[in-house]
């Protein structure tokens, strides 16, 4: 490539799943979730075409002609690559650079109050030392992201109103279509309601098949995902990441092997949740889910019982019905798994998932920070199993526990007999052993052929942990003419424990949340 060396700027933000999961209602999260794709849009374009104003900007050319390079051909400014949450940006001037990042963090001051930018800028970028340069400003990044707390919003002053939706001021008045919400709130929560329509056009373009797209809809309210009345209201929130994909781009010896990798995440994450949800209305069709489904209605659309909030990168975050959150976070993966598996990266792509079943008004920033504890305690397991395959691990909240999973599991699902849940579980690889959600999936469907009275009492023999008990469980179920679903690694179906482990509390749960 010659000599080239420039100036380059690397954009992210601070905090972001705090911003968009902080509020308290679904249409919250909807607009927030979208303002920080939209952030590196039209701000970045407004900024770029104050700097060069006899210049045509276009932020797509990364991702159309990858291999072209033009800011080493005299090019002012180029677009590097923007995916999974950044924004890479090279300049030719050092001062323009400056500039930029002087230009476009005020205007998010005024367009998005409370989200909090992020910007690294090194001046001498060198393409011929292409890995050497990437991680240098990636260091940069991390620096500037935890030297010091950027404050973003204006001092409240102590006789201003609180906002009881988001803890800020009430400094500006929101017209809603429901009168009963129209007031003054803080400005953070007016402008991620503000974008929730356009958010949610958005994802239905994006993300409902054509075919559907003017009967079925997404709701922005988390009461009409399904649920019927009268029954516990229970939903899923569901964070899907990808294995190793730092590690994959940190390998990238150039630029076009990174917009290329960026492109191909961001084309099959957005073509795997498409396929999800096209699974999804095909059950629908077929009466599936009939037993526990009472979908919504508005203006001749169905809501689906889904609710996208973030498709992005290798990341993707949804809520969906209770019950459909396991089904839905192993179809997710399956579909990924089958979209990726022919790519020139020699790579095999997977996901880990964590899904947080809980009721449906629990807070939201604490029930979604669980679903990304448990997506961790997924890859954790992944790890320990020789960094392969895709991994799942699931939690019902019926109480408010505090702490990570690793200390709720310690405090409460530890009997004397041993651990009651085998969880993390992997996904795809159809092998009957112990770690696989399809073994525990079929030896599910036998457990629901026992009554229920026998399948609570077996759930309470195992919460007490008392391996006797357990025997004359056994035994009870033998005089009707029934048995424990076998499982692989042991003779459960005869002792329940075997070396301290079990499979049925993880039935159990299954039962009541996986539709069988």
């Amino acid at each position: 490539m010659g000599d080239c060396k420039v100036s380059a700027v690397l954009l992210d933000t601070v905090s972001i799943q705090k911003y968009i999961f902080s509020g308290r209602k679904l249409k919250e999260f909807v607009g927030a979730s979208y303002i920080v794709n939209w952030i590196y849009d039209e701000p970045i374009k407004e900024v770029l075409n104050s700097l060069f104003p006899s210049k045509s900007i276009g932020l797509e050319c990364w991702e159309n002609n990858p291999e072209k390079i033009d800011i080493c051909n005299g090019d002012d400014f180029e677009v590097g690559y923007i995916g999974g949450g950044n924004a890479l940006l090279f300049f030719k001037d050092e001062e323009k650079a400056k500039q930029f990042i002087n230009k476009w963090t005020l205007n998010l001051l005024y367009m998005t109050p409370g989200l909090i930018p992020a910007c690294a800028l090194i001046n001498d970028f060198d393409f011929n030392n292409y890995q050497a340069s990437i991680k240098r400003i990636f260091d940069r990044l991390e620096q500037v992201k935890t030297s010091f707390p950027v404050n973003v919003l204006i001092p409240r002053h102590g006789i201003s109103a609180e906002c009881q939706l988001s803890g800020g001021a009430k400094e500006v008045w929101y017209n809603s279509v429901d009168p009963t919400e129209s007031g003054y709130i803080s400005s953070i929560l007016k402008t991620k309601l503000d974008f929730a329509e356009t958010a949610n056009k958005k994802f239905e373009d994006d993300l409902i098949p054509d075919a559907y797209k003017t009967t079925l809809a997404f709701t922005t309210e988390i009461d009409k995902l399904g649920q019927k009345q009268g029954e516990e209201n229970y939903i899923a929130i569901v964070h899907a990441d990808g294995n190793s994909t730092g590690k994959l781009f940190r390998s990238c010896n150039d630029l076009n092997a990174t917009r290329k990798l960026s492109h191909f995440l961001k084309t099959k994450t957005k073509e795997a949740m498409c396929c999800t949800i096209n699974d999804l209305i095909e059950e629908i069709k077929a009466r599936s889910f009939d037993s526990f489904l009472n979908l919504s209605t508005f203006r001749n659309k169905t809501f689906l019982p889904i609710r996208p909030l973030i498709v992005g990168g290798d990341d993707i975050t949804f809520v969906s019905h209770g019950k459909l959150g396991i089904w839905l976070a192993e179809r997710l993966i399956k579909n990924y798994q089958d979209l990726t598996g022919t790519n020139d990266f020699n790579h095999k792509f997977t996901l880990s998932a964590g899904v947080l079943i809980a009721k449906a008004h629990m807070p939201f920033y604490r029930a979604y920070r669980l679903a990304e504890d448990l997506c961790g305690q997924a890859k954790k397991k992944r790890r320990a199993s020789s960094n392969s395959g895709n991994w799942l691990d699931f939690h019902i909240a019926y109480g408010g526990f505090t702490g990570t999973i690793e200390d709720i599991r310690r405090r409460y699902y530890r009997t004397p007999m041993g651990e009651l849940c085998l969880r993390p579980l992997k996904v795809g690889d159809r092998t009957p052993d112990s770690d696989s959600l399809e073994t525990f999936i079929e030896a599910t469907k036998t457990l629901s052929s026992i009554p229920r009275s026998k399948v609570m009492e077996l759930r309470k023999v195992l919460a007490m942990g008392d391996q006797s008990a357990g025997k004359i469980l056994v035994n009870n179920l033998s005089y009707r003419g029934q048995t424990l679903p076998p499982f692989p690694g042991g003779s459960y179906k005869q002792e329940i424990w075997v070396g301290g482990k079990t499979p049925y509390f993880d039935m159990i749960e299954l039962l009541e949340f996986y539709p069988i």
